[in-house]
């Protein structure tokens, strides 16, 4: 049986399985240490935050209002 090694979702490093450390939540996603995780998630919580600030501004954009002069 041959195992497919995993690669750093982040750099592409060869991660052993046996010696994967740091992955997302769901395991989905693994990295070859604290930095590629760091980044990742930082960058999915910045992510994150700029749609909700996007979104909020969208739902604030179709205003009825107008003004008059």
């Amino acid at each position: 049986m041959h195992i497919e090694p995993l690669k750093c979702y982040e750099c592409s490093t060869i991660v052993n399985i046996q010696d994967v450390k740091y992955h997302t939540a769901d395991g989905s996603k693994v990295f070859c240490g604290p930095k590629c995780s760091l980044d990742f998630h930082q960058r999915e919580r910045n992510e994150k935050t700029n749609n909700n600030i996007k979104d909020f501004n969208n739902l604030n954009s179709n205003s009825t209002t107008t003004s008059s002069d």
